[in-house]
This record gives C-alpha cells, sequence and structure tokens, in this order.
C-alpha cells in the first residue's frame, strides 16, 4: 500500500502508463529505472526499481481501486439519490397591469416553456410544454383553452386538465405569487408530477 501511494505521489498517470508499456516489452526479470527530478534547485533523485512483474501488480491494484471506486459511487446514488429542491429561485413573470383578464404572457421557468393567464378567479400559471410529444401549447382566448398546435391537444386554463386530444396528462401547474404590483413564478406545485414528465427533464 505504502509503495502505491508512493507511486501515486511521485509520478503522474500518464508517466506510469508510459513506463508499463515500456515494461511489457521486456523481458520479466529486466528492471527498470525511473528518475524524477523535482525542480531544478534540489540535487536529489530519487530512482525507483521496479520489477515488471511487481509494476504489473502494482497498476492493476490501482486500476481495480478506482473501478471498485465507481461501483460503489453509483451503488450509493442509487440508493440514496440526491434529492431535488422543490422550490425555486422568483422569477418575474410581468406587472399586474401587462396581464388583463382573458390574457395570457409567455415566460421561461427552470428551463421550460411556460405561460400566465389571467383568468375571472385570478391569475393561473403553467408549463406550456404539451405532456404528449413536447410541442409549446399557447393561449387561445377565443376559445377558451391553451391549445397545442402540433396534434390538436386542448388543455383547461384554470386547472390544466386535458380537455381533449392525445395529451396523457395535465400540464403542471406553477405556483405564484403577486406582491408589489407584478406576478412571480416561485416553484413547481407537485415536482414529483414534474419530474414523471419526459417532456420536462431538469425542470424540477
Amino acid at each position: 500500500m505504502k509503495t502505491i501511494i508512493y507511486l501515486m505521489r511521485e509520478l503522474s498517470l500518464v508517466k506510469i502508463s508510459y513506463y508499463f508499456f515500456t515494461i511489457l516489452n521486456q523481458n520479466s526479470h529486466e528492471e527498470v529505472s525511473i528518475i524524477n527530478k523535482y525542480n531544478v534547485d534540489m540535487n536529489d533523485k530519487i530512482t525507483l526499481t521496479i520489477t515488471r512483474r511487481k509494476f504489473s501488480e502494482i497498476l492493476i491494484g490501482i486500476v481495480s481501486l478506482f473501478l471498485a471506486s465507481g461501483v460503489v459511487a453509483t451503488l450509493l446514488k442509487y440508493l440514496w439519490p440526491p434529492s431535488v429542491k422543490a422550490t425555486s429561485s422568483e422569477v418575474r413573470i410581468a406587472s399586474v397591469d401587462e396581464v388583463p383578464t382573458g390574457s395570457a404572457r409567455k415566460f421561461m421557468f427552470n428551463g421550460k416553456a411556460s405561460v400566465l393567464l389571467k383568468m375571472p378567479a385570478g391569475f393561473r400559471a403553467f408549463g406550456s410544454v404539451c405532456t404528449h410529444l413536447g410541442c409549446v401549447a399557447y393561449w387561445k382566448p377565443d376559445e377558451n383553452d391553451i391549445f397545442c398546435p402540433c396534434h390538436l391537444g386542448r388543455f383547461d386554463p384554470n386547472t390544466g386538465a386535458v380537455i381533449s386530444g392525445p395529451p396523457p396528462s395535465p400540464l403542471p401547474a406553477i405556483d405564484i405569487i403577486v406582491k408589489e404590483g407584478a406576478v412571480y413564478a416561485l416553484k413547481w406545485k407537485d415536482p414529483e408530477y414534474v419530474r414523471s414528465i419526459s417532456y420536462y427533464a431538469g425542470a424540477a
């Protein structure tokens, strides 16, 4: 173990690889001397004499250690996945006066196209990426719904629920707050639901 630590400290991985292939081309009983100068101000030299077999054992040990570390890290990540924050920084969407009743304002939230609606009952906000095939839906005031032009999907502007068409699930809702005369997006109302939609990958 001391030898492995010493080699890792004194030699870069590039040097180790170079000498490894050099040793493989020599006889099994030949020895290789590795001379490493620390800097021009030092006169001492360190000479490491390692047989081909010993060097191979050390290198295999190092590789095995790295592989084992990767397996353990993957296992730990699977057993204890990193938590995902449900909250996000406030995102200013628009001033209250800019979105009169019956209108909408497009905006980006956590990297996804979204829409703010002003309904008679108040403001509503949803991710506007369609849950069918990922097209961007938009507000159609004349039909009072959120419409996806790709496959004619329609969503309820008050709840985000599917009204008609092929979308398999509702648009994800966004919690909002009105303060100081403006509307702000806070977080996804249901982060777990957002993570279940492939077209919203990385948004929650």
